[in-house]
């Protein structure tokens, strides 16, 4: 079998025996001893490295088992405290590409000895002692020391940690609010596909001067530290594997120069360290569970897929390579956070209890920065238990997600609810920035921490730009020094263009996908203030097929529509054979429409969407797929004709809210995507007045805040009555506005 171009030479053989070749080289058989060590700064500024090279002599089969041969360094700062690192074995490697690349067989050229190093970041100054000890498996120890360094003063932000004010947000050691934004970039597959650009030292510059300060990477999913190697010869990183509990040294070269060029950037880096394609079992990808390392045949522990979860040597090796990961990048101010299984979303006990135990090994490592977070993902049925023990939550883009997890129970309102994968519109190339921007404004008009987007290969195509104006809108704010809530906000005195017509309030609805169960709620009350009852709207329409009727669910729509609207209804896809979306408005059938060839992706508009008229007045409207398999419902639209503007203003006003603090970001309804694709005439609020209350009474300043521009519109002053301001907008709204309150004492 040919994998990514490589002759699999484990492959239809016992991939064990290829593994057990490619430990060989790992291999030491000397006397315990310490023979030399080397601080590479005498003298340092506040939060900067310091290595330590040390020439460690053992005996060990595996230099990554810490039971077999371990090295830890104590710090001691004069005046007080102290710090114990552990120490790590490297190889070093460099890139023979232009840039760093981590994805398959990336070619490395050995770049020097290996040897043992110790990775400090000293958080505060003063004069500084290191003594170095190592340990081998008889139990016979060896010391080394002390060594000497002076940490001068400088001005940094130090390392993120949850919000000590508020932790609904993240903070910087120095107290400075951490709202993240920017892109992943999880691999670089590209410079595969003939793009020059697919580097790590394209990606991070375009980042950062697109204003982002955050990224994702993974250390899974092609740039994997602990696989089967399908090859032993040649430079690339495929040669670099030799199985569960042995470290690829090209892909941990490749992740130093990644963290280099974060902290010289200033980016603050998400690592991942799995992904659920790692474990899938029907196929016989180089990324699946039949390459794994932890799988028996490749010379692992595991004889399923389930006992990676509750085994206990699986467990043993996985928190052993956690620690080589703290030892190893730990010291980084740029290392964000710890984000463990992408896409780990099912419910299982099992699953939970692996995941509150690597958190707690994480949680009780000895390392620079205790605070540092740990998370992981959660899907469509994880958020519960994914997230007792998790430092923040990590969720999908919008409304309905944040609704979705205030269902379960308290987690999001004591911790960061972060988004690493926004959503965005790849298919139009004229949509894609609009669909990101609105994105990220809606995360932080929704209370998010933060907000990101996956795709890195779009940005590069279509321009990177919406970092900048979302980052430094919120910077100022503080956040994270109070609680915050909801804003109190609403429009008034709204006048439109055109005056006198009446004009049409999308509400849109965003079903959650869950695969293969039937939505517990059947009926959905829907109004122009929209849906309470949207998070529990489940996104698949089943048909008729045995297979498919335990799940079916028709959606009932009660609408409220005084004078009439629409339905738009779209579907993005469809299941196997022939579909039929049925629509019935109090029982009588206003439309069939046939659906034909299943198909993952509809993109002709007269497929994609189909419209039904609701007569005026409280009508019951039921959505059915009468067909074999299924529907996918990518949003139900409803379009109010609506006549009183103040009564139901077309923009929608998010934001949040302290005692002296309110921020709101005000959007023209008539400018979202799914709004320009229901056919709705756009029209513009010629004038209008936010009033914000629940503020402490006094003098506030008041910045209105191009949210394309990333600059102030404009900035004045104005007196809270009664803990209530008057706003005028600045402009006419034809698309969107963000305004930035703050007590002016």
């Amino acid at each position: 079998m040919v994998v990514a171009g490589v002759v699999a030479v484990g492959w239809g053989q016992d991939s064990a025996a290829v593994v057990q070749a490619a430990r060989k080289a790992y291999a030491s058989r000397e006397d315990l001893k310490i023979a030399s060590a080397r601080l590479d700064h005498a003298t340092l500024g506040q939060y900067e490295r310091l290595e330590v090279d040390v020439d460690l002599h053992a005996t060990y089969d595996n230099p990554f088992d810490s039971a077999q041969v371990s090295l830890a360094a104590g710090f001691s700062r004069e005046g007080g405290g102290a710090t114990t690192i552990a120490g790590f074995y490297d190889i070093p490697y460099a890139p023979l590409t232009p840039g760093t690349i981590l994805t398959g067989d990336a070619p490395y050229k050995r770049d020097g000895a290996a040897g043992w190093k110790v990775r400090f970041t000293p958080r505060q100054a003063g004069r500084y002692t290191c003594k170095l000890s190592a340990m081998d498996r008889t139990g016979k120890r060896a010391a080394y020391g002390p060594l000497t360094f002076l940490v001068t003063p400088r001005k940094a932000h130090g390392s993120v940690r949850v919000a000590r004010g508020n932790p609904r947000y993240f903070e910087y050691e120095d107290g400075s609010l951490f709202y993240p934004t920017g892109a992943n970039v999880a691999w670089t597959h590209e410079f595969f596909r003939g793009n020059p650009n697919g580097t790590y030292e394209h990606y991070f510059p375009a980042i950062a001067e697109a204003g982002g300060n955050a990224t994702r990477v993974w250390l899974c999913h092609w740039s994997w530290l602990e696989w089967t190697p399908p090859k032993l010869e040649g430079d690339g990183t495929f040669s670099g594997y030799a199985g569960a509990g042995f470290y690829n040294q090209k892909v941990a070269a490749g992740l130093d120069r990644v963290f280099a060029l974060a902290e010289k950037l200033g980016l603050q880096v998400v690592l991942c360290t799995d992904d659920d394609n790692e474990q899938y079992i029907n196929t016989d990808t180089f990324d699946s569970w039949m390459w794994n390392s932890y799988n028996v045949r490749n010379g692992g522990p595991c004889t399923t897929v389930g006992e990676f979860w509750t085994k206990a040597e699986a467990k043993r090796l996985y928190r052993q390579r956690l620690s080589y990961i703290a030892a190893r990048w730990g010291y980084s101010t740029s290392f964000w956070c710890w984000n463990f299984w992408n896409d780990c979303d099912a419910a299982d006990p099992a699953q939970a209890a692996w995941l509150e135990e690597m958190y707690h090994h994480v949680r009780g490592m000895d390392t620079n920065f205790p605070e540092r977070p740990v998370g992981t993902n959660f899907g469509t049925n994880g958020a519960d238990f994914l997230n007792r023990a998790m430092d923040y939550i990590n969720g999908g883009g919008g409304k309905v997600y944040f609704d979705r997890v205030k269902a379960f129970g308290d987690y999001w309102r004591r911790k960061p609810f972060v988004i690493f994968e926004c959503g965005f519109d790849a298919n139009d190339p004229a949509g894609f920035l609009p669909s990101v921007h609105q994105s990220l404004w809606e995360a932080a008009g929704n209370g998010m921490a933060g907000a990101m987007c996956w795709a890195w290969e779009l940005f590069d195509k279509y321009g990177w730009a919406e970092f900048r104006p979302v980052r430094e809108f919120m910077e100022p704010l503080p956040l994270n020094r109070e609680a915050v809530h909801e804003v109190d906000a609403k429009l008034t005195d709204v006048r439109l263009d055109k005056a006198g017509e009446a004009f049409v309030v999308p509400v849109a609805l965003h079903p959650v996908h869950h695969w293969g169960e039937k939505d517990p709620r059947e009926t959905f009350h829907v109004t122009t203030a929209g849906c309470a009852e949207e998070a529990e709207l489940y996104a698949a329409l089943y048909g008729m097929n045995a297979s498919r009727v335990p799940w079916r669910t028709t959606p009932k729509f009660e609408v409220d529509s005084p004078d009439g609207g629409a339905l738009v209804i779209e579907v993005p896809e469809i299941g196997a054979g022939d579909q039929v979306l049925a629509v019935t408005v109090d029982g009588a059938t206003v439309l069939r429409k046939d659906l034909r060839g299943g198909r993952r992706e509809i993109n002709d508009a007269g497929e994609r969407y189909a419209r039904v008229a609701i007569p005026a007045g409280r009508h019951e409207v039921v959505v059915a797929n009468e067909g074999g398999d299924w529907i996918i419902v990518g949003s139900y639209v409803f379009l109010f004709q609506v006549k009183d503007a103040d009564a139901s203003p077309p923009v929608r006003v998010l934001g949040r809210q302290g005692a002296d603090f309110a921020f709101a970001w005000l959007r023209n309804i008539y400018a979202d995507p799914v709004t320009r694709v229901s056919g709705v005439e756009p029209r513009v609020v010629e004038a209008a007045t936010l009033r914000v209350g629940g503020l402490k009474a006094g003098r506030y300043h008041v910045t209105w805040w191009d949210t394309h521009a990333g600059k102030a519109i404009s900035e004045t002053t104005a007196m809270a009555a009664d803990g209530k301001l008057a706003l005028p907008l600045p402009a006419t709204l034809a698309d969107d506005v963000a305004v930035r309150i703050r007590r002016a004492d």
